[in-house]
């Protein structure tokens, strides 16, 4: 927390609390791994003291990221739901519930076939509903085709982390056209309107209860 406090910033992508499934995953040395509760106690104490100085912790990678490099966007993680819970989602539970961390950063990766950033289960239902998070979403560096801004908004949401990526590289006119089609078809600007309203208010709730904004 007092590091951060000489960054201009609102936050941080930290703690990355992701349980080692291969000793060749790129984040290994970042990750807490251990087990989901000892993990988790770990993210518990590290969001309360940054979150005690002001900051956004965006714990990261939300969920089974396990690769960084050799073709890292088509990775499919598969699992079953118990072990998904009692194991790898047990961290990000614990700090959100018990450290009530204010941001959450998604993953590339997808669980079964659905990207974790626009997947509505681990966002929506679990995250927001199961949990009670209220604060904001951010994906990963939105450098890959199938980061569709618009399925993250459907899904619970907020941010695109956008690296110079979503709208500039190979796929940004493809995001570009799915917003524009969201916003003007009939039976779906309503809808996409509602979520844009959300996803703001989401991040204004997480930005308000920084230091810088009190």
């Amino acid at each position: 927390g007092e590091d951060w406090l000489r960054t201009d910033t609102e936050g941080a992508y930290t703690p990355a609390v992701n349980t080692h499934r291969t000793p060749y995953a790129g984040r290994n040395f970042e990750y807490y791994s251990e087990d989901g509760f000892l993990a988790g106690e770990l993210a518990y104490e590290e969001v309360m003291g940054m979150q005690s100085k002001g900051a956004i912790c965006y714990i990261k990678h939300f969920a089974l990221n396990e690769r960084e490099a050799e073709n890292r966007q088509s990775l499919f993680t598969w699992s079953n739901e118990q072990a998904i819970r009692e194991i790898y989602l047990k961290p990000f539970e614990i700090a959100v519930k018990k450290g009530g961390s204010l941001g959450v950063m998604s993953a590339f990766n997808y669980i079964g076939y659905e990207w974790c950033g626009g997947n509505s289960a681990l966002l929506n239902q679990v995250l927001r509903n199961e949990w009670g998070f209220d604060g904001v979403v951010i994906t990963d560096s939105n450098r890959y085709s199938y980061m569709y801004v618009d399925q993250m908004l459907y899904a619970g949401g907020d941010l695109s982390l956008d690296f110079m990526a979503a709208f500039k590289l190979p796929g940004g006119d493809d995001q570009k056209n799915r917003l524009l089609a969201a916003a003007e078809n009939p039976d779906t600007k309503v809808g996409f309107t509602l979520e844009l309203q959300r996803a703001s208010k989401d991040i204004l709730y997480a930005v308000s209860n920084t230091w810088k904004m009190q």
